[in-house]
């Protein structure tokens, strides 16, 4: 560093600056001379003639320079600093760096008379207009060096000696660099080598097939295979020819999956994409999982509860929770289609209690819900397990939801009369007529009933209200609706509400508003829930409100973007009375 104070960043950045304004004919170098830093710039291309003299640097190097330095140090926050500009020879030009507040030595002042000016006193008054000064540049300075650079090109006395006489001009060199590309031509020429025998240096046998492959190729794109190919401690290493062990759905689908190793892409369909997705999670070929993860969340978005069905437990068994998330949407959507379906009771424990336990199911009601399990229960296949499947299931369905006359239902039905279950049921059934007897008074005996166990799904017949989405009728128009008043179930509704619609595109606004009746104490504390389905009563989407306590001063708004797609056609409005 050539002087105490002196901002060590500016020469790195002055011969940017040079750099960038094409000045490559002019090396920087540094020194110090008392309280004045000396920044000078020296042609290193051609043969300048001689000749002194207080001439300005405009002549010999880009006057525009001046300028930006000047903004370098201001962008650097180094304001206390001053540039002063000068010709001290034929092929060296000077900057000269001061502080302005300071006082500038005796003998420095002596030398260079012709650099004296109000910034060598020392001074708040000449500090403070300093910086104004350079502010006031800074704030002009893209035009300036806008004409500048242009002038600073094509002036004849920037490319002249000192005495005027002509050099050559500096050749621009192009410092910007970029990067080309030949993908397509390197897929192309790297694909030619699929399945080649006569240049391959490993084969892969799979079942009863034989694979032709390049280990550089393999190695690339797989650490699996990497490890198997060059790493000694791997039994199968360096042999010309490698078994590999493949399940059958594997099997059907490894040409595919090689094939993308050599071309980056993949022919895929709902039949083979979870042995594709398997191989690429077997052999880390993350790039491939991605797409096929993607490619399943896609055709697995509702209506496709067939498609959800079977990719579910591929799913959780690779934690691919994007897909997870998707499977368990759809299937929860549309719960009693799938208890129509044959796959019900073939559904292994795992899944029924997954589904069990999601609050987003939407079924008609809860005794629904409890007659597809005690299908399940009692079928064939799963009736020797009754006791242990009871417990795991059981406790998931929510009988306080059902009406008391469902309740009994299962108090006398035949589950409730199976030695591995009949006593589990009456403790469950207990809860129920509790919740039942207590909540209408939870406020004066202080209980609350907020675990899941008594809370309300996404019950159909809560429904208040069902709106054709293209029927514009509805717009700007209250609906009165009722409910049934406190969170017990009843087939008794005699809560009122008015609901008010509103569109705009594909954003709806509902306000529901709560009239006297349907409070308890005051206040109502509720749901809404939006069921968006087909014609054929398929569910393609649900949207829910936050709980909200609603009284004679508020009520609730709900905004929500609605699919635009042609399959959308019903909207039907859910209001779910909760407990405290």
């Amino acid at each position: 560093m050539p002087f105490e104070g002196y901002p060590s960043q500016v020469q790195a950045a002055v011969e940017g600056l040079l750099e960038e304004n094409r000045v490559t004919n002019w090396k920087i170098s540094a020194d110090s001379a008392n309280t004045t830093v000396v920044l000078r710039f020296t042609k290193v291309a051609g043969i300048q003639n001689g000749g002194d003299g207080a001439v300005g640097v405009g002549q010999r190097f880009p006057p525009h320079l001046e300028a930006a330095l000047e903004v370098l140090l201001l962008e650097n926050r180094i304001v206390n600093w001053g540039i002063t500009a000068e010709r001290t020879g034929s092929i060296t030009a000077v900057l000269r760096l001061k502080p302005v507040g300071s006082v500038q030595d005796e003998d420095s002042a002596a030398q260079h008379p012709e650099n004296r000016s109000p910034s060598s006193h020392s001074g708040r008054h000449h500090c403070g207009r300093a910086v104004r000064q350079r502010e006031q540049r800074r704030a002009n300075i893209a035009q300036h060096l806008e004409r500048s650079t242009g002038s600073a090109n094509n002036d004849p006395e920037t490319m002249e000696g000192g005495d005027g006489e002509a050099s050559q001009p500096a050749a621009a060199v192009q410092t910007e660099s970029r990067t080309l590309k030949d993908e397509n031509n390197f897929i192309q020429n790297v694909s030619q080598f699929f399945n080649q025998e006569d240049i391959s240096d490993v084969v892969l046998k799979v079942g009863e097939k034989k694979f032709f492959g390049h280990k550089f190729v393999l190695a690339k794109s797989s650490e699996v295979f990497r490890t198997m190919l060059y790493d000694k401690r791997w039994q199968q290493a360096g042999l010309p020819e490698i078994d590999l062990e493949e399940s059958e759905e594997c099997q059907l689908h490894f040409e595919p999956f090689l094939r993308f190793l050599y071309t980056a892409e993949v022919q895929i369909c709902v039949n083979s994409a979870v042995g594709i997705l398997c191989l690429a999670d077997k052999y880390s070929v993350m790039s491939l999982k991605t797409l096929c993860t993607r490619y399943m969340v896609d055709n697995t978005q509702s209506p496709k509860v067939q498609n959800a069905l079977n990719w579910y437990s591929w799913a959780k068994a690779l934690h691919m929770e994007d897909l997870i998330d998707s499977c368990t949407k759809t299937i929860s959507w549309n719960m009693e289609q799938l208890f129509t379906l044959n796959e019900w009771l073939e559904m292994d424990i795992d899944f029924v209690a997954d589904i069990l336990g999601n609050p987003q199911l939407v079924v008609s009601n809860e005794f629904t819900l409890y007659q597809a399990v005690e299908r399940w229960l009692l079928s064939d296949s799963h009736l020797t397990d009754l006791d242990e499947n009871s417990k795991k299931l059981l406790p998931l369905v929510r009988f306080p939801q059902m009406m008391v006359q469902q309740v009994y239902k299962v108090e006398t039905g035949e589950l409730a009369q199976k030695d591995g279950s009949k006593d589990l049921i009456e403790k469950l059934l207990n809860k129920a007529y509790r919740f039942r007897s207590l909540c209408p008074f939870q406020a004066d005996l202080n209980i609350t009933f907020s675990e899941e166990f008594y809370r309300p799904r996404n019950y159909k017949d809560l429904t208040v209200d069902t709106v054709r989405m293209q029927n514009t009728l509805r717009f700007g128009i209250q609906v009165d609706v009722r409910t049934y008043v406190g969170p017990v179930p009843s087939t008794v509704r005699e809560g009122e509400w008015k609901i008010t619609y509103r569109k705009s595109n594909d954003s709806w606004t509902l306000q529901v508003y709560c009239h006297d009746s349907a409070m308890v104490n005051g206040e109502a504390r509720i749901q809404v829930v939006l069921v968006i389905s087909d014609d054929d009563d398929r569910v393609l989407q649900v949207e829910a409100s936050e709980e909200t306590v609603c009284s004679r001063g508020n009520h609730l708004t709900m905004v929500i973007t609605l699919p635009s797609n042609n399959e959308a056609k019903l909207m039907t409005v859910l209001i779910k009375p909760l407990p405290n």
